[in-house]
């Protein structure tokens, strides 16, 4: 079996790791900057409309995203030369492509038939056009590459473009449009600079795609997509949810809080995906084990520091950060900090089931509990409102927890854990030749 040729020690662990933490952080450096200046700007009411609307684009980005995250990522890690990886990129672009095409066709009749999104179509149709940018940007292709450092120049760099056109741009409530616009523009515009920097590298190959590659692309994301799925009813559908049975007002405190939350999230779930290609190769090594804990221990550690800084100072944080008028949002991002340590619980049980292919696990757990969730979260909302959706968020993640332990003691003391199903990287299956 093939898999990486080169050892890396712990210093290019931590050294991959800190640029693609620096490169997501740029990502939600922008939104928490951009957040308290629309606050001022549009004020509660036009702001509860824009993260309602940001979060609608927000599924769609995760259907069309698919899990290939995670599985594509794995599978360019398993390759070793630009011709094996060629029909995983091709694959992997149709399949996000039709993805994508399916979300317009129920979106769009949507927007333009529910009286309540009536009025904001144009904010929505600008959202779906900037997703194309979400599907052409290859962040699985440049980690799976090693390229960590080139990850994070590029996202820095669209970020600041988009906050500079944001500030420049947006000067009252008209301006509404544009907000949502350089809110989405960062993606695509590290789309376009990362295929002329994969061109001139000679990485850029393609292979001409075929039924049967692109369908083993979404067969093999299929089990993450699921888990997706699940991870975005227990993620994005909270404001959606909210903003159904509450009040606007609401929305924006929440919304803002879990910018807050997220802006971890992002920066430590853009680590884990990175940690994938060593825990993978490491799975392999039986001398894999240092390095396998030290990804865990690292993960746990990064989440649990991240929701104790947001529990402790949530009161100093939030008034400082969107000014006055948005008390209401500190218990909510005291209770987003509880989940976020339980998240990390998630996130290396997550990343260790991954690396040993069992994606079926996951979609499995993950859809449970989105179904409890979406049982316990309009009970939290029509009782507390967004403070209930937040405590809906940590009951939800703690049995989440409960479950991946419940899997992990079953696997060490049953029957030996093994891959929920055998479609292995490219080097077990062809999939670079055509059928």
């Amino acid at each position: 079996m093939r898999t990486f040729s080169r050892k890396v020690g712990l210093g290019g662990l931590s050294g991959d790791a800190a640029a693609v933490a620096l490169g997501h952080l740029s990502s939600f450096i922008y939104p928490l900057v951009s957040i308290p200046f629309l606050a001022r700007v549009l004020g509660t009411e036009h702001l509860g409309k824009l993260i309602f609307a940001l979060a609608i684009i927000q599924v769609v980005v995760y259907v069309v995203d698919y899990g290939f995250g995670m599985s594509a990522l794995r599978r360019i890690s398993l390759t070793t030369t630009p011709a094996e990886r060629a029909p995983i990129v091709s694959a992997t672009l149709v399949a996000k492509l039709l993805l994508y095409i399916a979300c317009i066709a129920v979106l769009v009749p949507l927007v333009f038939l529910i009286p309540g999104l009536r009025p904001w179509w144009a904010l929505y149709l600008i959202g779906l056009a900037l997703v194309l940018g979400n599907i052409a940007f290859p962040e699985w292709l440049l980690q799976g590459l090693g390229k960590m450092k080139t990850f994070a120049l590029l996202t820095a760099m669209s970020r600041i473009i988009a906050l500079g056109g944001l500030l420049l741009t947006v000067n009252s409530v008209d301006d509404v449009k544009m907000a949502m616009f350089w809110q989405l523009i960062p993606m695509s515009i590290s789309a376009v600079v990362c295929w002329i920097y994969l061109a001139r590298k000679r990485q850029a190959k393609f292979a001409r795609p075929n039924r049967k590659t692109v369908f083993a692309a979404l067969r093999d994301g299929g089990p993450l997509f699921i888990s997706m799925l699940s991870t975005m009813v227990i993620g994005t559908a909270n404001t959606i949810v909210l903003g159904a049975l509450s009040t606007l007002h609401q929305v924006a405190y929440f919304g803002t809080a879990e910018r807050m939350s997220n802006a971890a999230r992002g920066v430590l779930g853009g680590v884990q995906e990175a940690m994938l290609p060593r825990m993978t190769t490491a799975m392999e090594d039986p001398d894999g084990k240092a390095l396998r804990r030290t990804i865990t221990v690292g993960i746990l550690g990064c989440f649990a520091s991240a929701g104790i800084v947001l529990i402790v100072f949530a009161d100093i944080l939030i008034p400082w950060y969107l000014g006055h008028g948005f008390d209401g949002a500190i218990p909510m991002a005291q209770l987003l900090g509880v989940a976020l340590c339980l998240t990390g619980i998630t996130a290396a049980y997550t990343l260790v089931l991954v690396a040993k292919h069992r994606f079926n696990t996951i979609s499995r757990i993950m859809v449970i509990t989105a179904v409890i969730h979406l049982v316990v979260l309009p009970i939290g909302c029509l009782l507390a409102g967004g403070t209930g959706a937040a405590a809906a968020i940590v009951i939800t993640e703690t049995i989440i927890v409960a479950m991946f332990m419940a899997d992990h003691y079953k696997q060490r003391h049953g029957s030996p854990g093994t891959t929920d199903e055998h479609v292995p990287g490219p080097e077990r299956v062809r999939m670079t030749e055509a059928p």
